[in-house]
């Protein structure tokens, strides 16, 4: 220990500086915002194997989450892990800008899943056939149903979202279109939505076609996950906090 602190020292004296790498995510702002009484009110759309449930659950003590998987393979272990909490509801189907049934592409990697195909030959997709040990990084393609936010709201008397998380590999201005109602009704509190800057799917977003739904209904830029360029990473994704000037005071 002693030798650590000196080597830092010494470190420091020519301007650099060591620390401890961690996951950095927006749970503080959330526990700011969520220590009452009132029932929280949660979407996971795009709840894949439950990494944001654990975080979720742990957010405030009275909650009810709705999460949103469309992979029947995948969902099934969701429900298995989590069926024993009473305040999450589990949801077979995905979200997006319309009612229908459509085609996903399940990846060997299941956080991979998108209803948009990697784009070929990029960087992101070598790497993703390396980690399968295959020159197939996709599995299957899947029916699933398809609804909106607005019309899952409607149909199960949800009147008002604290926090709506969105990750869905390149589908979330979909998932916006389908939650506009919602939006111009000033419902939800703040959203958290990934954001993928690299080269990894097709169809591939830019800020603006998220914000375009977002500004105009009183959503700025509260936090963001991390820094990093496409110089360095490629295939760099990050998580973008949005909340609702209406009912979050912006300094």
């Amino acid at each position: 220990m002693k030798f650590k602190k000196i080597f830092n020292n010494v470190l420091n004296q020519f301007g650099y500086k060591i620390e401890k790498n961690k996951l950095y995510n927006f749970d503080h702002i959330y526990k700011k915002y969520f220590n009452n009484n009132e029932k929280k009110v949660l979407f996971d759309v795009g709840a894949n194997e439950g990494q944001t449930l654990k975080r979720f659950v742990n957010l405030c003590d009275n909650f009810e989450i709705h999460a949103f998987e469309p992979i029947s393979k995948v969902f099934d272990s969701l429900r298995k892990n989590f069926s024993n909490n009473t305040h999450i509801k589990i949801n077979n189907f995905a979200l997006g800008d319309k009612i229908e049934k459509k085609k996903i592409k399940v990846f060997k990697n299941s956080a991979n899943s998108s209803f948009n195909g990697p784009i070929k030959n990029s960087l992101w997709e070598q790497r993703k056939r390396n980690e399968a040990k295959s020159s197939e990084i996709i599995s299957m393609e899947e029916e699933v149903d398809v609804f909106t936010i607005d019309n899952y709201c409607l149909n199960n008397n949800i009147i008002y979202l604290d926090l709506l998380k969105i990750d869905v590999q390149g589908w979330e201005e979909k998932i916006l279109i389908g939650a506009i109602t919602t939006l111009q009704q000033k419902k939800i509190k703040f959203i958290e939505i990934e954001f993928i800057m690299g080269d990894q799917y097709e169809n591939r977003l830019n800020v603006i076609d998220l914000e375009k739904y977002l500004i105009p209904n009183n959503f700025r830029l509260f936090g963001i996950s991390q820094k990093g360029d496409l110089l360095n990473k490629s295939y760099i994704s990050l998580d973008l906090l949005y909340a609702n000037t209406d009912c979050i005071k912006v300094k």
